[in-house]
């Protein structure tokens, strides 16, 4: 029998890997729905770490279930509530839903937290270089603007 985190850890592959790889839409979406299934059979097992809700609001916003990822990256945000990254996700998510004044009002709460030296935000520093931003806070800025612009 697995456990919680062995059905997280096959899940995470899963979504990673139809991230990394090139494949069709439906080749894509099936492997979020896979990894759905697992990050879902995760939870039914008593894992309920952070992470697992991030990547199940993920595949859910993917798949359209907006309202459900919202839920998830709330439940995120309770474990974690410094963690800017949690809330930049509950801002696409928002903006998704057309809910731009939300999206907005996050985003400003991510760039405060993107200030903060934790794990959350060193684990993006290097990532957000990939994309010509220096710091986490600058691409947070950035998205700032676009949202902005956006709902003008």
């Amino acid at each position: 029998m697995k456990t919680g985190e062995n059905y997280y850890l096959i899940g995470k592959k899963i979504f990673i890997d139809s991230a990394l790889n090139f494949c069709s839409f439906k080749d894509s979406k099936q492997k979020i729905i896979e990894a759905l299934y697992y990050f879902d059979k995760a939870i039914e097992n008593g894992y309920e770490d952070s992470d697992v809700f991030d990547y199940r609001g993920n595949c859910l916003r993917e798949l359209g279930y907006d309202l459900n990822a919202l839920e998830d990256f709330n439940k995120c945000i309770t474990i974690h509530p410094t963690w800017a990254s949690y809330y930049y996700e509950r801002a696409m998510t928002k903006r998704y839903m057309l809910d731009f004044d939300g999206a907005i009002y996050d985003l400003k709460i991510a760039i405060k937290l993107s200030r903060l030296d934790n794990e959350d935000t060193r684990s993006y520093a290097g990532s957000v270089r990939k994309f010509g931003f220096e710091t986490l806070t600058q691409k947070y800025e950035s998205d700032l603007q676009f949202y902005i612009h956006d709902t003008l």
